[in-house]
């Protein structure tokens, strides 16, 4: 099974250990009411906050039906890293010297348009 995907369902998962979904939700793709109290706001894909936020609650609906769910909002983590110094101090740890770069993910695989068309022939 793929690290993020929760077994038996159709949603990708952020997080999963044994019976339990970890979920992070950033607050202007998931509609968090808190952040984005304009609710006919329209995003990228045309939908309002309110499309988005429900769409979130109902795939969150789907999962507590098999697993124990554990949420965290965008804001939420925000203010933990004000709040709590433990939480500050483990991610001031990690040092990125640079942006990450989607490309690395290749891992050496081929990136371009290998093969355009093929003509079968019988």
């Amino acid at each position: 099974m793929n690290n993020n995907d929760a077994k038996s369902t159709r949603y990708k998962v952020d997080g999963k250990c044994r019976e339990k979904i970890y979920e992070f939700h950033g607050c202007l793709w998931h509609g968090c009411p808190r952040c984005q109290p304009d609710r006919s706001v329209e995003i990228g894909s045309k939908l309002t906050m309110d499309d988005v936020y429900a769409k979130t609650q109902q795939k969150i609906k789907c999962l507590e039906q098999k697993f124990h769910v554990e949420e965290m909002w965008e804001c939420e983590f925000d203010q933990l890293l004000k709040t709590d110094c433990t939480m500050k101090t483990c991610m001031d740890g990690f040092n990125f010297k640079e942006p990450l770069n989607p490309r690395n993910a290749f891992c050496g695989g081929p990136t371009n348009a290998v093969w355009l068309k093929y003509d079968c022939r019988q």
